[in-house]
């Protein structure tokens, strides 16, 4: 960072740049972001959030994170279907948001439509990828 590259000191756009290489498990997109100001900056939002989900002990946090991971919005916690919650929890963060910054509710559009799909994004990739493995096809479908 000091010296910079090729004797061009580094600037916002190099930043951004590094950050998007990063793949921690869960990257804040401005969806993200959208959807936890909803539910944690307004009290009434929160409150629901609290009372839709159940508390879980830490071997049962486990228990649902490998089951998250395995089968995304199609899993359960406990009898209540992932893709339910997740619709669930998205309707409370627009509220919160209607009630907070109207304007920023339609970032939460597409996190409803994952949610009302009941389709993971991955599946999307792995579904691509069993008609057609190869990288090329895959980039193209996905590409930005």
């Amino acid at each position: 960072m000091k010296e910079g590259y090729e004797g061009n000191p580094p600037d916002m756009a190099d930043w951004t740049d590094h950050l998007s290489t990063l793949f921690p498990e869960v990257q804040l997109k401005k969806e993200l972001g959208a959807l936890w100001r909803g539910i944690l900056y307004d009290a009434q939002a929160l409150e629901e959030a609290e009372l839709l989900l159940p508390r879980l002990n830490f071997t049962e946090h486990l228990a649902f994170h490998d089951t998250a991971r395995r089968e995304g919005l199609a899993g359960k916690l406990g009898p209540r279907e992932l893709h339910r919650l997740a619709g669930e929890m998205v309707a409370i963060a627009k509220r919160g948001l209607l009630r907070l910054d109207p304007e920023d509710a339609p970032l939460l559009a597409p996190l409803e439509a994952v949610a009302a799909s009941g389709r993971s994004p991955a599946q999307a990739v792995l579904d691509a990828w069993k008609e057609d493995p190869r990288p090329e096809v895959l980039m193209t479908r996905f590409e930005l």
